[in-house]
């Protein structure tokens, strides 16, 4: 595969991972009235307010509002999680050294664990 090709092959998954994000968040059963969804994660509790896919510089992300849609978003995530660990969950992926972990497919509380990490290190 030549780089033309890897790098379209890369911006075309790029675009699947962010329309199965807004997929999952469209069907979310825990969002308030208001749209909004509290997620609980070991590092804090995320809002998430709203969000959409952005195709800017070339580049597909998900753009996520910690609140309501007022503004730029607060965040842009290039290549969204879609896995959280999960001891029950139905993805099973092998590492190369052998060990195996266990995943579920839940791209919500991925982004949200993910914001809520970034804003410990700041």
């Amino acid at each position: 595969m030549n780089v033309i090709d890897w790098l379209a092959a890369a911006e075309d998954t790029a675009a699947e991972k962010a329309r199965l994000v807004i997929q999952a968040w469209e069907n979310h059963p825990g969002r308030g009235v208001d749209g909004q969804l509290a997620v609980a994660v070991p590092d804090g509790e995320v809002t998430i307010g709203h969000l959409e896919v952005s195709d800017q510089d070339d580049a597909v992300c998900v753009e996520v509002w910690t609140g309501p849609a007022l503004g730029p978003p607060q965040w842009r995530i290039v290549n969204p999680p879609l896995l959280m660990p999960d001891g029950q969950g139905d993805i099973e992926v092998t590492e190369p050294d052998g060990r195996t972990t266990r995943y579920r497919h839940d791209p919500i509380t991925a982004i949200a664990t993910a914001i809520a990490g970034s804003r410990t290190t700041r």
